[in-house]
């Protein structure tokens, strides 16, 4: 109970906490949708898929808590092993600490639309998405101790080594997927 400054008369007060936006409950409902695929065992040899990454990447990702960057406009696989920064804890760690990051690794930070270089050793390619997956820029073999522009209707920001965007021929307007 709060009392009124001017009458003295009491009022209750209900706290109320922000409703998600529509991009949150998309993003939940994509993730629960892939979780239960992953719970149910369900796979395929399609691109994206658990058995098309074992044959790319020499590994099977089902038994880690990692994900997989898939192109679908041009239907290959960008990197099996995409780490999901989307705690303040997991953003602010990224890749640093690392000397250097496999072709099949990345790290998918989120929600971000820049990112910062400074205490990297190694160059990284970074691919900024909006929430629907699609590419809005590139930036190639980002070097260290540098900035990355803003990309501000960025969802995220997809980091993979240096030369996948090229290797993979993704480009601005494609359509990447984190499964």
């Amino acid at each position: 109970m709060l009392t009124h400054p001017r009458t003295n008369s009491s009022t209750t007060t209900i706290e109320q906490t922000p409703s998600p936006d529509g991009k949150t409950f998309s993003r939940l409902f994509r993730w629960l949708r892939q979780r239960c695929k992953r719970l149910n065992g369900e796979s395929s040899d399609e691109p994206g898929s658990r058995g098309a990454c074992k044959g790319l990447c020499g590994a099977s990702t089902a038994d880690t808590e990692l994900f997989r960057a898939v192109n679908v406009t041009k239907g290959v696989v960008v990197a099996c092993r995409v780490e999901w920064a989307g705690t303040s804890e997991t953003r602010r760690r990224g890749l640093l600490g690392r000397d250097h990051i496999d072709a099949s690794e990345g790290s998918y930070i989120v929600p971000t639309q820049w990112i910062h270089m400074f205490g990297m050793q190694f160059p990284i390619d970074v691919a900024f998405l909006n929430p629907e997956g699609r590419v809005l820029s590139i930036c190639h073999a980002l070097n260290p101790n540098r900035l990355s522009p803003i990309v501000w209707q960025a969802e995220g920001a997809l980091e993979l080594a240096a030369g996948t965007l090229k290797t993979t021929g993704t480009e601005v307007g494609d359509v990447i997927e984190i499964r």
